[in-house]
């Protein structure tokens, strides 16, 4: 059964509020915000502690915010572009290298061959629609975070 506007609106709410606390704590940490928002995705996500399942209306929110992201993307102008690619390089192998670490070291620890682990790890980003809308929010919140670090203000109107 498809979920009701209340609750598509309660679990939207729920995502940003946990991103928005745990970008805060990495903050506090003196860590980019972006790793901790993240996280808090993937452990509220169908995968994890499945406090969001996953539903037709929240991808088709998801391929909206893709939209939306590759519309801003359009006004970046390349110089600023290459200013912060390499910030935006490593925040983008992390997002990669990270995932299937830790997915290979839990296997591991459950008991699973090499094999098994390699292949369970590397499966993670089966879902490649859902890896560029993730890369794609980090490198523009890379990129705003330089933005306003370098400008002063927020953006780079």
């Amino acid at each position: 059964m498809p979920a009701s506007p209340e609750q598509l609106l309660l679990q939207l709410f729920v995502i940003f509020v946990a991103a928005k606390l745990l970008g805060e704590l990495f903050e506090r940490l003196r860590l980019p915000a972006v790793p901790g928002e993240i996280l808090a995705g993937v452990a509220l996500g169908p995968y994890a502690i499945s406090v969001i399942p996953a539903s037709d209306r929240l991808h088709s929110i998801a391929e909206g915010a893709i939209f939306v992201l590759f519309s801003a993307g359009l006004e970046t102008s390349p110089h600023e572009l290459i200013q912060v690619s390499r910030k935006a390089l490593l925040v983008s192998v992390a997002g990669v290298i990270a995932p299937f670490v830790l997915g290979f070291a839990y296997l591991k620890l459950r008991g699973d061959t090499n094999l098994e682990a390699t292949f369970v790890a590397a499966a993670n980003g089966r879902d490649q629609r859902r890896h560029n809308c993730s890369s794609t929010v980090r490198h523009e919140r890379v990129i705003d975070s330089y933005s306003e670090d370098h400008s002063g203000s927020s953006g780079f109107r």
